[in-house]
């Protein structure tokens, strides 16, 4: 700092400038300037002061006056004093070639530290009132697009336009703003103008390619990429150009249906990124990081197309190409999440799981990482480092409800989600995260959808449906919760006692009661709210709507919902497990019993997939009740107990567990599943204490026989059924 201080105040001569001397006054100026500023950066702001108030003496009356003022200004901004800053700039005359800078500072000030966008405008108004030129109108559009005056950016980038004519960088950047403002159609127009004025241009053909394909007009879009004129630069500029306009046309062929072609026009830009990067290899370390994670998003894009393949028929596509990303870009996160998907589906746990840790230790908050691996750790019985995952990132983010409600999906799949089990204390866990989840320090947490919604999914796992509903119906008018939200209110609606709905089968009766005919047209009206099913994305919404036409269950509907899940199968994907669980339901419904089968065993064929763990359990144990009604107790017992390894928390599981002891006459292993299933019932569903009281009343356990039946009565008074055939009977047990 002595050095600085020596050279700042007593190393610099005051003395007039000659004109004559061999230093340029230009240089001697920026001599102080550049120590100002260096002192200003050390946050030396006296002595950068002193510098430069030195330089208005010795520059008073020259050309390089107004380049100290300037400066001047920026340290009293530095200082925050901007009012003092502003009228510096403003003393700066018009005839000044710092007029300009002079000017731009001023506006800077005027929109970060008074926020006057109003004043900020004047600032560029005033230099196009001076001198009405194309740079000065394009400073002009550039500053209203900075305050999101996109009307007068259009107007002041058309008044450069008008001014040169030939140059058609304007009519495209006039295009992004047109975008911006969503006027498509007069974008189109600006960019057609300008590429009819520069067909060479690549970046301007880039654009409207782009346009065309956003607007879902891919021939047009294909039309203009392959209107290209061809050339033999090797230009490292053009080469890059090249590649960008490439990188259009697999979304132009995904429209037009070929995913072939698009492979071929990824293949073709990963060809010519190859090409960049050994040019580029003597350039800086950030220059070829950009190029390799380029690359690796090429890679990442055909391992995509691979990944949506029907029946991951081109897994291993998937994980060479993404393998290849990985080569270029090890931290590429659709890539590693990608492999640890088909390494899932090939049933290479330790790869799968490999691949999941890598993604947490990059992004310790990724929800589908953290979930995959939750559910290997349960396959392999590791549920404590399950539950330590998401109590990392809830610990410390108690409101990500992201995270929450996975975390209450992984403890149902655990079994730790009541705590009336064993283990008390993880059995709390889910009330212990959404109390802390209530207390975050946002206040406005209490209000949030997204805690509505984990409080209707907690309430719903525990059977508690009228409490689900009022939680869920807070956060459905929510855009990023509301349409889960929706969803399981419909769910709820269509099967309020979460029972299967195949068991209606049994019931001769055609069409619904008065509350179940209510209970479905909520579930309709439900719907409504729902986005239109427009594609394979929105599937999901389209077997819902299927369900809802079953839930009639007259003959006509019944038909015509089959119908409706066929027609899923034929235009999203022939194993689509959602659809077929929804058809073999519906055949079940329809007294077909060997039809469904045959649906269902398909889903038992199939590699399980966690992102549809419901309808694989579903499939599972419709397949077993099917096999324990023919007397096939082992194949049942295996379907149980494979979904109890995915959700140790499946009810129905255990209850068909302990019908099959129940009807092998083991009552006191009966009882015990029973016991389970009640517990994941919450204790709440009547039918299932009826049948673990009468398990225990068999295995002349009289006493745990009269505490169930008298808790199913405490909340189900009307229930005389268990108080004749068991409670009754026990109770006469009891007499010597």
């Amino acid at each position: 700092m002595k050095m600085t201080q020596s050279t700042g105040s007593s190393g610099i001569r005051r003395q007039k400038p000659s004109e004559n001397d061999n230093v340029s006054l230009f240089d001697k100026a920026s001599v102080y300037i550049h120590m100002a500023q260096v002192l200003s950066q050390l946050n030396d702001i006296s002595e950068a002061t002193k510098t430069v108030r030195e330089a208005l003496d010795v520059f008073r009356g020259t050309s390089q006056e107004v380049r100290v003022l300037v400066a001047n200004s920026e340290l009293a901004i530095k200082r925050g004093d901007y009012d003092a800053a502003i009228a510096m700039l403003s003393s700066v005359p018009v005839a000044s070639p710092a007029f300009t800078k002079a000017q731009m500072v001023k506006a800077d000030i005027y929109l970060q530290y008074r926020k006057d966008k109003h004043l900020y405008a004047r600032c560029y108004q005033e230099l196009v009132a001076i001198n009405p030129c194309h740079a000065t109108h394009v400073s002009l559009a550039e500053a209203y697009l900075r305050i999101q005056m996109l009307d007068e950016a259009v107007q002041s980038f058309e008044r450069a336009k008008a001014l040169s004519p030939g140059d058609p960088t304007i009519a495209g950047r006039i295009g992004r703003v047109l975008i911006s403002k969503h006027d498509y159609l007069k974008a189109v127009d600006y960019y057609e103008t300008a590429l009819k004025m520069a067909p060479g241009n690549l970046v301007l053909r880039k654009d409207l390619a782009e346009l065309y394909a956003k607007l879902r007009h891919f021939d047009q879009a294909q039309r203009v990429v392959q209107q290209a004129p061809s050339s033999d630069s090797e230009a490292l500029s053009h080469l890059l150009q090249v590649v960008n306009l490439q990188l259009v046309l697999p979304t132009i062929h995904r429209g037009l249906g070929s995913d072939e072609m698009a492979v071929q026009a990824l293949l073709k830009a990963y060809a010519i990124q190859k090409v960049i990067l050994d040019r580029q290899k003597d350039e800086q370390p950030d220059v070829l990081n950009k190029q390799r994670a380029a690359i690796a998003n090429t890679c990442f894009q055909i391992a995509s197309i691979y990944a949506s393949a029907p029946g991951n028929s081109e897994r291993e596509n998937v994980v060479k190409y993404c393998t290849l990303a990985l080569r270029s870009d090890e931290t590429h996160e659709g890539s590693l999440l990608h492999l640890a998907r088909s390494y899932q589906q090939m049933g290479d746990l330790d790869q799968c799981q490999v691949r999941c840790s890598t993604l947490l230790r990059l992004n310790p908050a990724h929800e589908e990482a953290a979930l995959m691996l939750a559910d290997l750790l349960l396959q392999k019985e590791d549920n404590d480092s399950a539950i330590y995952h998401f109590q990392q990132l809830l610990d410390s983010r108690p409101d990500n409800f992201a995270a929450l409600s996975r975390f209450l999906v992984m403890l149902r799949r655990a079994g730790k989600l009541h705590t009336s089990s064993a283990d008390k204390e993880q059995g709390g866990l889910a009330q212990r995260y959404l109390r802390l989840a209530e207390r975050s320090a946002n206040v406005r947490v209490a209000h949030a959808p997204g805690l509505h919604f984990c409080k209707g999914l907690y309430a719903r796992y525990r059977n508690n449906v009228v409490e689900a509903i009022d939680e869920f119906n807070l956060a459905r008018r929510d855009p990023e919760w509301g349409e889960r939200a929706l969803i399981n209110m419909i769910e709820i609606y269509l099967n309020p006692d979460n029972e299967n709905l195949w068991d209606a089968a049994n019931d001769t009766t055609e069409g619904n009661t008065k509350e179940q005919t209510e209970n479905l047209r909520i579930a309709n009206t439900l719907l409504d709210e729902l986005p239109i099913a427009r594609n394979e994305r929105d599937a999901k919404l389209r077997v819902l709507e299927a369900y809802a036409v079953l839930a009639v269950r007259t003959k006509s509907m019944l038909d015509k919902a089959i119908q409706l899940f066929m027609e899923i199968l034929e235009t999203v994907d022939r194993d689509y497990v959602p659809a077929l669980l929804g058809l073999a339901t519906g055949y079940m419904l329809t007294k077909q019993q060997p039809k469904a089968r045959n649906q269902l065993k398909r889903i038992a064929k199939m590699t399980y997939d966690q992102t549809l763990a419901d309808e694989f359990e579903r499939s599972y144990l419709l397949l077993a009740d099917i096999y324990i009604n023919r007397g096939k107790f082992d194949l049942a017992q295996e379907l149980c107990k494979r979904t109890l390894t995915h959700n140790k928390s499946s009810g129905k599981a255990w209850e068909l567990l302990g019908l099959v002891m129940e009807k092998e006459q083991s009552y006191i292993d009966a009882a015990e599943c029973y016991q389970e299933a009640w517990t994941c019932e919450g204790e709440a569903s009547a039918a299932i204490g009826f049948k673990l009281a009468f398990n225990y009343l068999k295995a002349k356990k009289l006493v745990l026989a009269v505490d169930v039946c008298n808790k199913v009565l405490d909340q189900y008074p009307d229930y005389p059924k268990i108080r004749k055939e068991i409670l009754e009977k026990a109770y006469a047990g009891f007499r010597p």
